[in-house]
């Protein structure tokens, strides 16, 4: 009898198991779920401290060799322009020519964008006349209600987690005539959007520009 005792009470039984286990479960998952969004906000601190760190790179760009850099259009890091002009539409950021990371924080390649008239070779150079084409708006209605900056010379952005995969973010994706792009803050419900953006204004470009004695 003090045998049997002994071994009833020596470990858990089957059932004292399952409740161990549904109980360690709840506790791992209520705790999983504040760490996912820690990561997803340590991740949105370094993209978005990256994309400073890409625009500096490409005004330095635009000092050095009185320009703005085309596209890459063959995802190699370097840019392309054809005939001395760039393609029009989001492309790959030329990473390489930049000398800044390759991948966001989610190893999703940068896109980048940018008005013809800023990235032609000399001697056609642009001046203080020249006018960017590239709206940012925070709607997807063609920028026309609310604007967040107009005539802009270039951007980039990340995709976010999503990598663009979502409805609202497809405006930042899919080339077309109205040149507007959107920066539409972070939303995870109803028209999600993550993606993270960047813009030179043309006042900052201009400024850096004449403060280096390359304008006018």
């Amino acid at each position: 009898m003090h045998t049997q005792d002994r071994h009833t009470h020596a470990g858990f039984t089957l059932i004292e198991m399952a409740v161990v286990l549904v109980i360690v479960g709840l506790l791992l998952g209520g705790m999983l779920v504040p760490l996912a969004t820690q990561m997803e906000t340590d991740r949105r601190k370094e993209t978005t401290a990256t994309l400073e760190s890409i625009r500096e790179a490409l005004i330095g760009f635009a000092v050095v060799n009185r320009r703005l850099p085309c596209p890459d259009t063959n995802a190699d890091g370097r840019e392309d322009c054809p005939s001395g002009a760039p393609n029009g539409g989001p492309k790959g950021l030329p990473f390489a020519d930049l000398g800044v990371s390759s991948t966001d924080a989610w190893d999703n390649t940068w896109r980048y964008a940018v008005t013809n008239a800023f990235t032609t070779a000399p001697p056609g150079n642009f001046t203080l006349a020249s006018v960017g084409n590239i709206n940012v708006g925070t709607l997807a209605n063609n920028c026309t209600a609310v604007l967040l900056a107009s005539n802009v010379p270039a951007l980039v952005w990340s995709g976010g987690k999503t990598a663009n995969g979502g409805a609202f973010e497809a405006e930042n994706t899919i080339p077309d005539t109205d040149s507007c792009y959107l920066d539409a803050g972070y939303r995870q419900t109803g028209n999600r959007f993550d993606d993270l953006i960047v813009w030179i204004p043309p006042g900052v470009l201009f400024n850096r520009m004449v403060a280096a004695e390359k304008l006018p």
